[in-house]
């Protein structure tokens, strides 16, 4: 049975005509019906390498339960993922508890599917008295693509350190030498 490319989607063809008719599939008796996905094609300036600058904060794989009525990935699931990534680092330099006081800017740039293995790599923007801004990048690396990585989303988020009755408090500042995390734990100069 000959085949042929409709959009993204592998018909059959035979002498009664194809079997995909505009994405829906007809079902005549007495046959074998299948339908393969094309792989997706990337331009050049979509494909990337993971960043080596940035620091790794979290991996994860979006499943069928996180999908929209199109088959993507919901973007507020993304927008939730990318706020807890994007809390790692201020973890390190807070001292106690800290909230996310702002999103100041998200994009996405392509659709995040089920199964792709995401990326979030953040990076320190600014750190002031009360508050840090987080700069998150997220890479895709698409199930039935391996070794294909794609940046599909970015932000810019900020938290701010709050004392226990919820109020902004000062960052404690790390001692030259001192890693971030043990900043917290000397004694203030």
């Amino acid at each position: 049975i000959p085949l042929r490319l409709v959009g993204s989607e592998m018909c059959i063809r035979d002498s009664e005509g194809p079997v995909c008719r505009s994405g829906a599939w007809f079902f005549p008796p007495a046959r074998l019906h299948f339908r393969l996905r094309a792989p997706m094609v990337y331009t050049n300036d979509m494909l990337t390498q993971l960043p080596t600058d940035k620091e790794l904060v979290l991996k994860v794989i979006p499943m069928p339960g996180d999908c929209n009525a199109n088959g993507d990935i919901f973007g507020g699931w993304v927008m939730a993922q990318v706020d807890l990534a994007g809390s790692v680092i201020p973890a390190r330099y807070t001292g106690g508890r800290y909230a996310t006081v702002a999103v100041n800017e998200f994009i996405f740039k392509q659709p995040v599917r089920v199964g792709d293995l995401l990326s979030f790599f953040g990076d320190i923007e600014r750190i002031g008295r009360t508050s840090i801004t987080v700069k998150i990048e997220v890479y895709a690396e698409r199930m039935h693509d391996q070794g294909r990585v794609i940046k599909v989303t970015e932000a810019r988020l900020t938290y701010v350190a709050i004392d226990d009755k919820g109020r902004p408090r000062a960052i404690p500042r790390p001692v030259p030498g001192q890693p971030a995390s043990d900043a917290q734990a000397s004694p203030s100069i």
